[in-house]
């Protein structure tokens, strides 16, 4: 959805994979530089310390000490981790298909504001000073495009980055 965003190629050194590395631990690797900028929380902004047990480098080597193929052992993904907590949580639980996310939320506030949304990037500040495509917030808002997975959580984001500039910027 940004006006650039498909021309600029991702570079890091994550990213270089070696020569004899599985596809999949490339991938996996590039799990990881994913979830960096998550880390980095309000918290840490104001001097509290921000600590990420599940990313600590222990963890992190365990985890991309696990061959690829393990990852859906018996076609189930997340093998290692059921296996691993069978015992400690309820079958229900441990088996799940489904995460605990905020789609179905930001779905509902999508799908009964779509025109308003759209209405209000196509005309905002984003939009008028081309750091939006307009023609792909368009298209992704139509109103036959279900927007699911990451676009309806980059739409709700480029709404409250309209409503912060409009507060700083005006209208």
């Amino acid at each position: 959805m940004l006006a650039i965003e498909t021309s600029i190629p991702i570079s890091h050194p994550w990213l270089e994979a070696p020569k004899n590395a599985l596809p999949g631990k490339a991938a996996h690797i590039a799990g990881l530089l994913r979830v960096q900028p998550n880390l980095q929380t309000s918290e840490a902004a104001i001097g509290l310390p921000v600590v990420n047990p599940l990313m600590a480098q222990p963890v992190m080597e365990a985890c991309l000490h696990i061959p690829t193929w393990r990852w859906c052992a018996g076609g189930v993904n997340r093998a290692v981790a059921r296996e691993a907590f069978a015992g400690v949580l309820p079958s229900d639980i441990a088996y799940r298909t489904t995460k605990g996310r905020p789609d179905g939320f930001c779905n509902e506030i999508i799908d009964t504001r779509r025109g308003h949304i759209r209405e209000r990037l196509l005309d905002g500040h984003l939009v008028r000073n081309k750091i939006l495509d307009a023609k792909s917030i368009d298209q992704t808002l139509a109103e036959e495009s279900p927007n699911r997975g990451i676009e309806q959580i980059r739409l709700l984001s480029l709404i409250e980055m309209e409503a912060w500039l409009d507060h700083w910027v005006g209208p």
